[in-house]
């Protein structure tokens, strides 16, 4: 089937059902109802609609429904050299590969290609959650075990046992009970590691080696025949989470709350959530150096209800992405919340929404700190310098900076100076 093609970037605007636009209203509905049903999330989140345009947001990738595809590229890509966006993609990978295997922040070893695929990130989450997974527990079942020995192990089996003092005096029928790994789960678990060795090299392949012996008492088997018999009503949060990574690999789906997929023919990343997650764990991994303490997605409300059926009620969650905390008594605290937008410096706002900034002073005020950050993406060259505005009341004030983390930084080989200049910075 030959779909037309519709190219963008996120947060730029396809019209709707004027005279030559890309758009029909009905495709548009076709669109967002193929959303719904393949990624499990509501589309508010990932597109702004109005009666003449669409805005795909948060998210990219490919979007196939009816005679239309929609491919949204990350904001910025289109002014990039193919080299900076073969370096945007790998880091957009990096990113993808954390949230995925849901580990703490580590800096890349280079496990991910040149161009960055996404397959190669999966497969290196699907072999660190394996391994973290396992940690916790590794699934064994209870197996009888029988055979002929020379002394009693375990009990001996009658009658088989009168005829073997007669066949062979000296000799036992001895059966006794052992634990074993050639369970379903695990022979599914084997099976997928089986086939994407084929897929990676160098310091992956050398992880899922070692992840392969772990595995040396389970059987090879079909995957999807051991799909079947998994027992998910049995499995911990973890392992099911894991059956599930493992199972969208081998469908060609990508995974889980970070993507949609279309059985090979899309590949969607939510861009927001993965750069929220990996910026939040490297920010905690980092700030100790500086004597900080991260705390990350703290609930709390912003308010109680002081009349009504709800009175005494605390109202609005309020989830601030992350707050630091210091060690030396004196020092000063902050509240940071990463915004996956594009900044367009110029004018009295910097470029910067003003809800961003209700958002993170009210962040600041509920919490108590005195400074705030809000850092967004930068993809290009020339990055912009970091700014501040003081937001002045009756009785106190917050100091918010807008900063920026570079995407076009492979690895993030600067990301530790990035965040503990700005740590500086923020706290002076």
């Amino acid at each position: 089937m030959t779909r037309r093609v519709i190219q963008v970037e996120e947060w730029q605007s396809i019209a709707i059902g004027g005279p030559g636009s890309p758009l029909s209203a009905t495709e548009v509905g076709s669109l967002l109802e193929r959303w719904r049903t393949e990624t499990g999330t509501e589309p508010e989140g990932y597109f702004n609609l109005t009666s003449r345009s669409l805005t795909p947001k948060n998210w990219s990738g490919v979007l196939p429904a009816g005679d239309v595809q929609l491919e949204v590229r990350p904001m910025g890509a289109g002014k990039l050299t193919p080299e900076q966006n073969g370096v945007l993609d790998f880091n957009i990978g990096i990113m993808l590969e954390a949230a995925v295997s849901d580990r703490g922040f580590v800096f890349p070893d280079a496990d991910l290609s040149g161009e960055g695929q996404k397959v190669h990130a999966l497969v290196a989450g699907f072999v660190a959650m394996v391994g973290t997974t396992r940690k916790k527990q590794i699934l064994r079942q209870y197996k009888v075990n029988r055979e002929t020995t020379r002394a009693v192990v375990g009990r001996t089996v009658f009658p088989a046992q009168l005829v073997q003092e007669i066949v062979r005096p000296g000799h036992f029928v001895s059966e006794w009970v052992s634990l074993d790994q050639d369970t379903a789960e695990n022979r599914f678990l084997k099976a997928v590691l089986t086939i994407v060795r084929p897929m990676v090299s160098g310091h992956l392949r050398a992880r899922l080696e070692a992840q392969m012996i772990t595995f040396d008492g389970v059987r090879m088997s079909d995957a999807r025949q051991e799909w079947r018999r998994i027992r998910f009503d049995r499995l911990s949060k973890d392992y099911r989470a894991l059956m599930n990574l493992g199972k969208a690999i081998l469908e060609g789906e990508a995974p889980g709350l970070f993507s949609g997929g279309h059985r090979g023919v899309s590949e969607i990343t939510f861009t927001a959530r993965a750069f929220e997650y990996y910026i939040g764990k490297a920010i905690e991994a980092i700030v100790p150096k500086a004597g900080y303490t991260a705390v990350l997605q703290d609930r709390s409300q912003l308010g109680r209800w002081s009349s009504g059926p709800k009175a005494g009620v605390g109202a609005f969650d309020i989830f601030p992405d992350v707050q630091l905390y210091p060690s030396v008594a004196g020092a000063k605290s902050v509240v940071l919340d990463t915004k996956w937008k594009r900044l367009r410096p110029g004018g009295d706002t910097a470029g910067v929404n003003v809800a961003d900034i209700y958002q993170v002073v009210s962040y600041a005020l509920r919490f108590g700190h005195a400074r705030a950050v809000l850092l967004y993406p930068w993809i290009g060259a020339d990055q912009i310098e970091t700014m501040a505005v003081s937001v002045v009341g009756p009785d106190t004030s917050v100091e918010v900076m807008i900063a920026t983390i570079p995407m076009i930084d492979r690895g993030y080989v600067q990301l530790e100076k990035t965040i503990l200049e700005l740590l500086k910075a923020a706290t002076a």
